[in-house]
């Protein structure tokens, strides 16, 4: 009722209570208008988002300039433009992780420098779909952390529980870059590689090649390395069949 009534006291005074205010200076109608709007106003959340994310931060600090020094429209149209380059950006650009064993729970070495790492293994985490934009940005990445750990590096498992999918282009050049790492005498591994990858993969022939082992973990992938043939069959029907 509250939003009705001042509904109607508003298109009330738009219809016929505009000439009494014909006169009123401009000081009074933008006292008005400051006091209606300064209840939308929250000065402490952009110092709050600085200390979450500086980007996003930076980001509401253009938008609120060219807001109020250009037009509302301006500063809508570059807000969103911004925020789409940072997708955009962070798309191509995705979280890396090298991990290491804690415990039997393999995490980010960054963020545990005690996790214990293998000469001869490389666990990666790739923390985004795998597709035309990152491709790039997937080999170099992966080629560098390969570099550091040769000659000894002979497997490079990668967790793929947090890649939601990869495209044609990203494929083709999976492809390449697994017969690269072969003749180099490193073998690929994906663990915990989610339905729609594991279809992808399979509709470009990786999955049934040979090239790639798939496996439902990384335990498991570095259990069939030390032996194998250890890892029982079921185990790795289960690792094609989750989803």
């Amino acid at each position: 009722m509250t939003a009705w009534v001042a509904a109607g006291l508003t298109g009330l005074t738009l219809l016929v209570l505009t000439p009494l205010f014909h006169h009123l200076p401009n000081a009074v109608l933008a006292a008005i208008v400051m006091v209606a709007v300064a209840g939308l106003i929250d000065v402490r959340y952009p110092v709050t988002l600085w200390k979450q994310d500086p980007i996003e931060a930076a980001i509401l600090v253009v938008t609120l300039t060219v807001t109020l020094t250009v037009s509302l429209p301006s500063g809508i149209g570059i807000g969103v433009l911004l925020a789409l380059a940072l997708a955009v950006r962070r798309m191509m650009v995705p979280h890396v992780a090298v991990l290491g064993n804690v415990e039997g729970v393999y995490r980010n070495v960054t963020r545990f420098p005690h996790a214990q790492t293998e000469p001869e293994v490389l666990v990666v985490r790739y923390d985004g779909a795998l597709n035309f934009a990152n491709q790039a940005h997937f080999r170099s990445t992966m080629n560098g952390l390969m570099e550091q750990r040769r000659p000894h590096l002979k497997l490079l498992v990668l967790q793929a529980d947090t890649m939601s999918y990869v495209d044609a282009s990203a494929r083709a050049t999976l492809r390449v870059l697994v017969n690269e790492w072969r003749a180099q005498g490193v073998k690929l591994c994906l663990a915990g590689a989610i339905g729609p990858v594991r279809d992808a993969l399979a509709a470009d022939g990786l999955l049934d090649s040979g090239d790639v082992c798939f496996q439902r973990n990384v335990n498991d992938a570095l259990t069939e390395h030390r032996q194998p043939g250890s890892v029982p069959a079921s185990h790795q029907v289960v690792a094609q069949q989750h989803r």
